[in-house]
């Protein structure tokens, strides 16, 4: 019998056991009260008791009086009661909603959700039912963040009413403040440590708020940001403090937290709006050394009317076409030819003239309505599409960008696909860029958007790779088609000498993970050139064009060149045409291998073509392979890529087809051994489906000899189950130096040396960098450091000729042949070794080598050596790729010197040492006007020649640039009449200069208050950067 027939269903017989138990077990506290007089509390459920932490129905009527007003906090019980008047004379159900505080037996501080309805009983007259939740037990079913246990934003709207109208214990109202908290350059911690790390920051400094603010709303609204509401007495004596907390959490790499403070004056301003004034005084501080929070004014209202008016006349700005799409064209860099367009966004508002994108988009991103600007840029990029067949002009591709915050807002795949379809173009004609800050949103989450919007049909890109403290794990992690080097990397191009290097190992990798490139911000022919030589794929820059209204000019370059468009007949979306990147279609849960171009084994990748009922595959079509799969089949790769198998080997299908059904359409794993007929050879492959529906992989290996001699067969097999084992290895996600020695110790388990090291060399030097030792063999890892090149490796590159490794199988074959490798071995205690060269590209960069290991006819030793060299070299590549975008991190592109993220590092680790510290503040004068008069090129300049005297007077490593036109010097440990005469001297060389800064020097004794002398020295630096305007007072002389 269903619910609806049962007559008990909603005219329960309330004597039946099952409802009385329902109300006392039900998951959260429930309680009946009288509306009137003392609120009487007339029925209260054991779940209720719990919360109150109430063993005895005795116990919580001793605690709470027995009344409604009896269980709320007394801060609370007239905004609870106010706020419960309002809601029931607004709501014509009798229902109200609110969040209060409670204090339970033992003295905690409980935050509530209240659920209650107003009923008329007939005998009791008007009495409350209501259900409350513990907010921090119940965090699933309310607005309570998951990894800090503070409630969220619409928590905060919600019970906006209850606390921005609190009165003390004698009714009068009490003065509150709103604390807008940021944690500074968050992104960085996340980056360089991880996510695991950025998490235990939030929930630490969320443990702080609630400590330090214990009695007050704490709340976490996104990302870094947190609210407080607390009362303005003693304001700052709460800020101060919990500042302090806050920067000792970490002993290096210091967390620092940036509040802004609003004053609550006015009873009228909306909850919204108070968070957003102290926001954006928040923002003011943001990037400031010094300063950690800022009061919002009325100095600010500008900037927020400005940003209101954004908000406010987005949806006309819209419908009015005041929002237009500029186009930048993107070059294939092998042909100079446009072949596509990037659709930016521009606003042409009638009030307030042409706004920048940079005042907008963010403005916009933070209300989370950009979502609505982006797919309105796509809907112009489609028209003007249409407007260009309509017109016969050449066709390519537009790409239009998507931020973080456009997934949270709708289904953007859904959207632009939709858009697309109404255009009837097809989705190829649309190129997806994803912004770099999109890593913020939950990596499945956006794994699975790239996923979609590639079976839609839609190539995706990455924009501005490298911002800030970009993860090479982007690369590895989305499946993205290509990725655009941010346009800081080729501005400071000639400016740094290392940024050449780091744009050329980028496009590498990139180009070991098929994934293509993209440089923007290109402006000069040696950026073209040498971009072209390094191989990356497509240029954008101001060189070939700045962005422009549709047909607003004919497209040239710098120097007058007319752009020509590309062939679309020969494009790489033509219809028919196949394009794979290795990352987007390999199943890395199966395959564990991350260099797919340097298997050792032949390799391939099929589409699968179904019959019309699905139920058999008909033939498939080669979307990969690999240079070793073609010697296996004596075909090339364009032979075979986007081709069907039927073409190529008509009468030979029948024996793969069943597999790659099995495989791709029923999920199986298959490894057997097969004759082949194509090849005529016996191959024992293993084939799984992949990560792309309807696809499978293939790897194969040649056992034809391997058939006749089963020995030597098992010998290969063994041989590649050790290797696949020792590379997995490098998908465990461990450090790099955990990772290294981890694969060394894999190894040695597999051939059992007494030694295996890793040797590293730059040509000139040569330094033992990983060591791994059998149990009683002495360590020499700090003995072969430092060593020159020459006498010891060129003596292992010349014996290895061009070999794929070195092979001593006993050394005593050297005694007449090469005493010089004989005497270096015998040195050495060794007997027999193996030296597998690590390539960078076609660079011997070290090696990697096996002492006196076992020798058994189970294993290739030697082809162990060589395969796995190989990942090693590319993970020491990473690593020092790595390390050289740290650099850059941690120095100013423009003059090479330390920038503010390094000075916040520095400070932090003096502020541990309690060292002496001198401190030089300085700030170049007249640098605005010789922009102004001589142009950028000559105010860069200054600032270069500037940076060039700090450091040849302090030292490299002590200047710090901090902003445009401002730079510290740090000196730790001098005394302070060290500093004194070092000072003077300093002034005295610099008006022997040519050049013109503002100065401030403080000594400071002890590093722990090296905060307060940076300030001092900031103020003594613009009062002398006051008294120079002073001097130099134009308006004087005239």
């Amino acid at each position: 019998m269903t619910a609806l027939n049962n007559p008990e269903f909603l005219h329960a017989d309330f004597s039946k056991q099952y409802i009385a138990n329902g109300l006392s077990h039900i998951p959260g506290g429930f309680f009946v009260y009288k509306a009137h007089g003392n609120k009487e509390l007339l029925y209260a459920n054991h779940e209720l008791l719990s919360i109150f932490e109430c063993d005895t129905a005795e116990q919580f009527l001793h605690l709470t009086g027995g009344t409604f007003r009896g269980l709320v906090h007394p801060d609370d019980i007239s905004a609870a009661e106010m706020s419960i008047k309002k809601q029931l004379e607004s709501d014509v159900d009798h229902l109200d909603h609110l969040y209060y505080r409670i204090i339970t037996r033992t003295g905690k501080i409980k935050s509530i959700v209240e659920f209650g309805r107003m009923y008329r009983d007939p005998k009791q007259g008007e009495v409350f039912y209501v259900f409350i939740v513990d907010v921090q037990s119940k965090q699933q079913t309310i607005d309570i963040d998951k990894l800090t246990g503070l409630p969220g934003m619409r928590s905060f709207v919600e019970s906006s009413e209850m606390m921005l109208h609190p009165a003390n214990n004698e009714g009068a109202a009490v003065r509150q403040s709103l604390i807008f908290y940021d944690i500074a350059h968050f992104k960085y911690f996340n980056i360089k440590y991880g996510m695991t790390t950025g998490n235990e920051i939030l929930k630490s400094v969320a443990a702080l708020l609630i400590k330090h603010y214990y009695n007050n709303f704490v709340f976490r609204l996104a990302d870094d940001h947190f609210v407080v509401l607390t009362e303005t007495e003693n304001l700052m004596d709460k800020i101060n403090r919990f500042h302090e907390a806050v920067l000792n959490l970490r002993d290096e790499d210091k967390v620092d937290i940036k509040a802004g403070i609003y004053s609550i004056e006015d009873d009228k301003t909306s909850p919204a709006l108070i968070c957003d004034l102290a926001k954006i005084a928040c923002d003011i501080i943001k990037n400031s050394e010094i300063e950690y929070y800022s009061f919002y004014t009325e100095d600010l209202k500008e900037k927020l009317e400005r940003k209101r008016y954004i908000i406010e006349n987005l949806d006309q700005a819209i419908s009015d076409n005041y929002i237009q799409a500029y186009y930048q064209s993107i070059i294939r860099s092998s042909t100079g030819a446009i072949c596509a367009k990037e659709a930016l966004a521009r606003w042409n508002d009638p009030t307030l003239g042409m706004l920048s994108p940079g005042e907008f988009i963010p403005v916009l991103e933070e209300a989370k309505l950009l979502y609505k600007l982006d797919l309105r840029i796509a809907e112009l990029a489609l028209q003007d599409i249409k407007r260009r067949k309509e017109l016969h002009l050449p066709i390519v591709r537009f790409s239009v960008n998507i931020s973080r915050y456009d997934f949270e807002c709708c289904d953007m795949v859904s959207e632009i696909s939709k858009r697309v379809r109404d255009a009837e173009l097809s989705p190829e004609m649309l190129i997806i860029e994803i912004t770099e800050t999109v890593q913020g949103i939950d990596q499945e989450y956006l794994k699975e958007q790239i996923r979609r919007f590639h079976e839609a049909g839609f190539n995706v890109w990455m924009d501005d790779f490298g911002t800030g403290f970009s993860s090479l794990d982007v690369l590895q992690d989305f499946d993205f088609d290509l990725i655009k080097l941010d346009m800081q990397f080729i501005q400071s191009f000639g400016l740094n000498r290392k940024n050449p290097v780091i744009i050329k190992k980028l496009v590498e990798m990139a180009y070991e993970l098929g994934i293509d490139t993209l440089a923007e911000g290109v402006e000069t022919k040696e950026q073209i050139q040498f971009l072209k030589e390094i191989g990356c794929d497509k240029l954008q820059g101001f060189y070939y064009d700045k962005p422009h209204a549709f047909m607003s000019k004919p497209e040239v370059t710098l120097d007058g060149v007319p752009l020509k468009y590309e062939d679309k007949n020969t494009e790489p979306f033509q219809t028919g045409k196949t394009t794979f990147h290795f990352n987007q279609s390999v199943d890395y849960d199966y395959f564990k291998l991350n260099a797919y171009r340097d298997i050792p084994l032949p390799f391939a990748l099929y589409k699968v073509i179904l019959n019309e009922e699905g139920t058999e595959c008909v033939d498939t079509e080669y979307v990969f392979v690999n240079q070793k799969y073609c010697e296996l089949v004596n075909k090339t790769k364009d032979e075979l890529i986007g081709h069907r198998f039927s073409e190529k080997f008509a009468e030979t299908g029948r024996d793969w087809f069943p597999f790659c059904y099995r495989a791709a359409i029923l999920g199986e794993e298959i490894t057997e051994t097969i004759f082949s007929t194509e090849t005529q050879l016996w191959l024992n492959f293993t084939i799984a489906p992949t990560s792309i529906p309807n696809h499978c992989a293939y790897t194969f290996m040649n056992i034809d000899k391997e058939h006749k001699d089963r020995a030597l067969f098992d010998k290969m097999g063994n041989t590649d189950k050790a290797i696949i084992r020792i590379v997995e290895t490098l998908n465990k996600r461990l450090p790099y130096k955990q990772t290294i020695n981890a694969i060394l110790e894999e190894i040695s388990k597999v051939i059992h040396p007494d030694r295996l090291y890793i040797l590293e060399t730059d040509g000139k030097t040569v330094d033992n960098t990983f060591e791994w030792c059998a149990e009683g063999i002495e360590p020499s890892i700090q003995m072969l450091q430092d060593i020159p090149y020459e006498g010891y490796l060129d003596v292992w590159a010349e014996a290895l000729g061009d070999q794929d490794s070195f092979v001593v199988e006993n050394i005593e074959q050297y005694l007449e042949k090469d005493p010089q490798i004989y005497e270096i071995l015998k040195a050495q205690n060794i007997h027999n070794l193996i030296e597998a060269p690590l390539y960078d590209n076609d660079k011997i960069i070290g090696y990697l080598g096996a002492d006196n290991y076992q020798v058994t006819e189970e294993l290739d030793t030697r082809r162990i050596l060589e395969t796995v060299s190989r990942f090693i070299a590319k993970r020491i590549i990473n690593y020092q790729l790595m390390k050289q975008l740290e650099f850059v991190n941690e120095h100013d592109m423009l003059t090479g010197s330390l920038n503010r993220y390094a000075m916040l590092e520095k400070t932090a680790e003096l502020e541990k040492s309690e060292s002496s510290v001198g401190i030089v503040f300085v700030d170049l004068n007249g640098l605005k006007n010789t922009n102004d008069s001589q142009g950028h090129k000559a105010g860069d300049k200054m600032i270069r020649n500037s940076a060039s005297f700090l450091r040849d007077f302090f030292g490299a490593g002590k200047v710090f640039r901090t902003g445009g036109d401002e730079f510290n010097v740090l000196l730790a440990g001098v005394t302070e009449e060290e500093f004194q005469k070092q000072s003077v001297r300093f002034m005295e060389e610099l008006h022997k200069s040519p050049l013109n800064m503002a100065v401030g020097v403080e000594w400071c004794g002890n590093a722990k208050n090296i905060m307060t002398a940076i300030a001092s020295a900031d103020k003594k630096m613009y009062q002398d950067k006051a008294a120079y305007y002073i001097r130099h007072d134009r308006r004087k002389k005239k």
